[in-house]
């Protein structure tokens, strides 16, 4: 009578076990291939809106990055002639066109 009970015990625990992975286990997708694994990028593709040298790099390779932070900032020294040549070529056609306009009102014209 002990061992009926040890064994019907026994067997209700091994049903109730393989009921409860049945129940809870995840539902299968038919046509979809489930792996696990690791995947590595080991190169990215990206750009400036200007070209320049690199000044500083505000991160590492491997570290999570949120969007819109900044990664990298260019040398700003070209790009800082650039602007003050822009602005010589300004105020020489400023200090032309007034040379002008004074000319123009000698002769009669109007600019």
């Amino acid at each position: 009578m002990r061992k009926t009970l040890l064994v019907l015990g026994i067997l209700l625990v091994v049903g109730l076990g393989a009921f409860l992975l049945f129940y809870f286990r995840e539902p299968s997708e038919e046509g979809v291939l489930a792996l696990s694994g690791n995947v590595e990028v080991t190169e990215y593709d990206m750009g400036f809106k200007f070209s320049g040298r690199v000044e500083k790099l505000f991160t590492d390779e491997g570290l999570k990055v949120a969007k819109g932070e900044p990664l990298a900032s260019l040398d700003s020294a070209e790009l800082e002639s650039q602007v003050a040549q822009a602005r010589a070529y300004v105020k020489e056609a400023e200090v032309r066109l007034k040379e002008l306009r004074a000319g123009s009102r000698r002769s009669g014209w109007t600019i």
